[in-house]
């Protein structure tokens, strides 16, 4: 049995041991390390300050490596024009892309990937109460060098660039493998 995975299915016949939701700490203001947990592919509806696009939901675990505390969070990236340098910043610190070098982001490379970011903390009303959430202020490169060595992230698989299509390149009819000349392929 898989006990200590959140996302397990319960069996009618499983016992209940959860009473309450678990809690995320509040990381203190500092730069941590990060795991991708999760990925989702959404669509921004629009509003006063962006138009309707896709949107990428990425949830983060960062850890103190001091105490151990683990606080998940929830990071928003809208795909338009001037959020670009977000997402760019994302895929260095994770190591799949390199500063000032453009590649197409492979997005089902993000789960499990490990990286640098500086949390703030932000507060917000609900429910008539004033609460605090971590947030990214920033993503960290993965070629800056950590300020301590309780700070470092995990070690990521070495960078492979993506290929970047020619924006004059024209799609190439397919060739087909086998047959005996002539033909369609068929």
């Amino acid at each position: 049995m898989d006990y200590g995975n959140p996302n397990r299915e319960l069996g009618w016949e499983d016992p209940l041991t959860a009473d309450a939701m678990p809690q995320s700490a509040l990381l203190e203001e500092g730069e941590y390390p990060f795991e991708v947990v999760k990925f989702d592919r959404l669509r921004h509806p629009g509003s006063a300050k962006l138009p309707p696009c896709n949107k990428a939901a990425v949830t983060l675990r960062f850890t103190d490596p001091d105490t151990g505390r683990t606080s998940i969070v929830t990071h928003n990236l809208f795909l338009v024009e001037k959020s670009m340098w977000q997402i760019s910043a994302l895929f260095c610190a994770v190591g799949l892309k390199k500063r000032d070098e453009p590649c197409v982001p492979r997005w089902n490379m993000l789960v499990g990937r490990a990286g640098r970011a500086r949390l703030a903390i932000r507060e917000y009303a609900a429910s008539g109460e004033t609460r605090k959430t971590n947030e990214v202020k920033h993503f960290i490169d993965q070629a800056t060098p950590s300020p301590s060595p309780t700070a470092t992230a995990p070690t990521a698989p070495t960078y492979v660039p993506a290929p970047v299509p020619s924006p004059t390149a024209r799609p190439q009819a397919p060739r087909w493998a086998g047959g005996t000349g002539g033909g369609d392929g068929f």
